[in-house]
């Protein structure tokens, strides 16, 4: 059955960006260990790309099924809408369609 699935991340705040308290990164490392926690001198960020790559790794999507936007919503004002930048929002939209196999 995880043959056939591909996933692909779109845009996201990426880790770059993504500073955060205890109260974050702490569950993140108790589920994913270190893996989408990062050290750095002015605090911890989360690489959210990271912990869904490890989500969908454990629950047996191929490696080679996962594939990434490299888009940093905050990063990219001209593209994205970004909460943490702006301190509002405005609206994204994604979408998912099955089709059959080929």
């Amino acid at each position: 059955m995880t043959d056939s699935i591909l996933a692909v991340m779109g845009p996201c705040i990426r880790s770059c960006c993504y500073q955060v308290g205890r109260d974050v990164w702490e569950p993140f490392t108790q589920r994913f260990r270190r893996d989408a926690v990062i050290d750095r001198d002015d605090g911890r960020y989360v690489d959210l790309i990271a912990a869904n790559r490890a989500w969908l790794l454990r629950s047996g999507v191929h490696p080679e099924n996962i594939d990434v936007l490299n888009a940093c919503t905050h990063c990219s004002p001209e593209m994205f809408f970004s909460y943490r930048r702006e301190g509002s929002t405005g609206r994204q939209l994604a979408f998912i369609t099955l089709g059959e196999a080929k």
